[in-house]
């Protein structure tokens, strides 16, 4: 979850439960789980992070990119000449 505060501080936690009437955002630090009160009225917007999405899409975006670069090579250093008796096999 990714938490945006009213002072325009980021912040990402693993999790975010209420306990009693109390939201807590879980993170871990050093290796160990760390619960940190949040205060409703500093929240200015929550977001869930989805990470299979996001690393799917960031993975997707290089192979296109790349695609693209290799496409634009090979038609670049293509040597197209029509008037050429070669055959092209």
């Amino acid at each position: 979850m990714k938490v945006i505060t009213r002072d325009d501080k980021k912040h990402k936690f693993r999790k975010i439960e209420k306990i009693g009437s109390v939201y807590y955002g879980s993170i871990k630090i050093n290796g160990e789980i760390t619960k940190i009160p949040l205060q409703q009225n500093e929240i200015k917007s929550l977001r869930q992070v989805d990470k299979t999405t996001s690393t799917i899409l960031t993975v997707g975006t290089i192979l296109v990119s790349a695609g693209a670069i290799v496409i634009v090579i090979g038609i670049i250093t293509f040597d197209y000449n029509p008037d050429s008796n070669d055959p092209i096999l």
